[in-house]
């Protein structure tokens, strides 16, 4: 299966932010215009070959990119990269680093995979009666919701938080592919997340706990009947979307604690190659060096 990023529903979603998606030999590349300049990005292209990297930087020079950048998914895609003059990136666009669950397994292999504490966190909450609700392509209403909580979480944890409008852009996008859970005691909203599903893979977005969440270990809870809601509904996977790297401590380092959080789900870590560069302005490329922030 394809990465999210290599899907019509992605390339309508970025679309909505001013990129104009192109697709060649069947990888979707992405273009922007900045100040007359062209920015072009290619993101988890399942397998390139020599003939398509070509094709794709005729594109690039014909639209007088500043230069081309890929996010990749093998190394093999990195070592031919390499060998057609891409220099290693220190700023990755998407995360080099995830965890990735197999929903195919049994049930019981699934609740066995976890660290023992996040059973222990699981059976608590259960006890303490907490309910999980599952909306796909909810109404704005609850994105505004969601956002207003994920908000002052991430304010507590300096954590960068995405506008509104983008939640908004990818439910016009993903419509019934995005997926809002939602977890209460009563009638108290204990925490959140949000998933987008492409083909029979899950990619997690965002998700938060209140501080009476924290308390009752509801985060553990949803995440938990997440797997299982995704797993019922035919999906395969569930990727958690970003761990820590030691590779990009200044990207990552913010996401230590949620690493170790992740981490107790289960799972295979997956470690994505360097992104890889090029430049076609000379100009841009000694501006770029005299400023000392090379590789982008």
């Amino acid at each position: 299966m394809a990465d999210i990023r290599q899907s019509h529903k992605w390339a309508n979603y970025l679309t909505s932010l001013g990129w104009h998606a192109e697709v060649i030999d069947g990888v979707f590349v992405y273009t922007k215009k900045l100040l007359g300049a062209t920015l072009i990005k290619v993101q988890r292209p399942e397998k390139l070959t020599e003939v398509v990297v070509k094709k794709i930087e005729t594109f690039a020079i014909k639209e007088k990119a500043l230069f081309l950048k890929f996010d990749l998914k093998t190394d093999q895609d990195e070592k031919l990269l390499k060998s057609l003059g891409y220099g290693g990136s220190t700023s990755p666009l998407l995360c080099t680093s995830t965890i990735i669950v197999d929903l195919t397994v049994p049930v019981e292999t699934l609740w066995k995979n976890m660290k023992k504490d996040a059973r222990y966190s699981i059976s608590y909450a259960k006890k303490r009666g907490l309910k999980t609700t599952f909306v796909r392509g909810p109404k704005e209403e609850g994105l505004v919701s969601f956002h207003h909580d994920l908000l002052k979480a991430g304010r507590k944890k300096k954590i960068y938080v995405q506008p509104l409008s983008d939640h908004k852009l990818k439910l016009k996008a993903f419509g019934e592919d995005l997926v809002l859970a939602r977890t209460f005691q009563g009638d108290k909203l204990l925490s959140a997340d949000i998933a987008l599903i492409n083909g029979d893979e899950t990619f997690l977005e965002h998700f938060f706990s209140s501080d009476l969440g924290k308390k009752l270990h509801s985060t553990y809870f949803e995440l938990w009947g997440t797997m299982l809601y995704l797993k019922e509904n035919g999906l395969k996977s569930l990727d958690f979307e970003g761990i820590y790297d030691d590779r990009f401590p200044n990207s990552t380092k913010n996401w230590l604690g949620f690493t170790y959080f992740k981490r107790k789900f289960g799972g295979q870590e997956v470690q994505y190659p360097r992104p890889r560069i090029k430049y076609f302005s000379k100009l841009f490329l000694r501006f770029q060096k005299a400023l000392g922030q090379l590789p982008l």
